[in-house]
């Protein structure tokens, strides 16, 4: 065979131990063919010491291989307690401690159900933290809305005497606003209905008499500055002008153009209203 022969055919321990290399499986393109396994500085008493402990009565022809073995242990001890139970033999030693015996293999499965019910008893007393502190923040927030409103309350109070009805229902919209609560107070359609009755307001000088304060209701999920019960009266288009740009002075109720749909809760009302607009509009 020649050289094929030199190449491939080893005789004595050098062809052993790379046959037993290759086994292991190392690469054997690669440098990392060569590697040394796990093993102890020689000549060290504690590992002697080691050895006589972890292997009693080991006769001296395998010293090497228990200081091997003993040093792969060693070195993969991580691995090893990853990957087998704490009920495993080699994390408990056979000395002088002492072993339960005639144990049923039920017994193991009631310790894993008590731990498993220990995790979930912590996971619970764990989520009852996390909605108690939920709980408080939200307590939190409407504490400092309260305390906001109440504020803004005395400032105007302070400023001009009596607060208005519609800069008070603007410097409290406004509060909700910066606070971020305004959407738990006033729905999505009542937004955009809020905003599409400044555009239907009629542009006209306001009387010269003294300012009427009128009150601010609440209803419907927000605020309004027209009673639940509002109905539109039913008169003369001469009546129906001093209502919409004064107000029925007897119910303290502001001028009707100040009206928008979402401050009538009857539907003929709304009707009712969208035609005095227009009325009011030709006008």
């Amino acid at each position: 065979m020649g050289g094929v022969q030199d190449r491939y055919l080893r005789h004595d321990a050098a062809g052993d131990m790379f046959v037993g290399r290759t086994v292991t499986g190392l690469p054997i393109l690669q440098p990392e063919f060569a590697v040394l396994p796990p093993h102890f500085a020689a000549g060290a008493e504690i590992i002697q010491s080691a050895k006589r402990l972890c292997f009693p009565g080991l006769p001296e022809s395998v010293e090497y291989v228990d200081e091997v073995a003993l040093a792969s242990l060693v070195y993969h001890i991580d691995f090893l307690r990853e990957n087998l139970p704490d009920t495993h033999p080699l994390f408990h030693g056979s000395g002088c401690a002492t072993q339960p015996t005639g144990v049923p293999p039920h017994v193991t499965i009631m310790t894993e159900i008590r731990e498993a019910r220990n995790e979930l008893r912590e996971e619970i007393i764990a989520r009852k933290a996390d909605m108690q502190k939920i709980t408080e923040l939200q307590d939190a927030l409407c504490g400092r809305l309260v305390t906001d409103v109440s504020k803004l309350l005395e400032e105007r109070v302070c400023q001009s005497g009596v607060p208005t009805c519609n800069s008070l229902a603007d410097l409290v919209m406004k509060r909700l606003e910066n606070v971020g609560v305004l959407q738990l107070l006033l729905p999505r359609d009542d937004v955009a209905a809020g905003h599409a009755g400044l555009d239907t307001a009629v542009e006209a000088a306001e009387p010269s008499a003294k300012k009427t304060s009128h009150h601010v209701y609440q209803w419907g999920g927000a605020m309004h500055l027209f009673p639940e019960d509002m109905v539109l009266p039913s008169g003369t288009a001469e009546q129906a002008l001093v209502n919409w740009c004064w107000g029925n002075t007897a119910k303290t109720l502001p001028p009707y153009r100040q009206l928008r749909p979402s401050d009538l809760s009857n539907r003929n009302q709304r009707k009712r209203l969208c035609e005095l607009k227009f009325l009011m509009k030709k006008n």
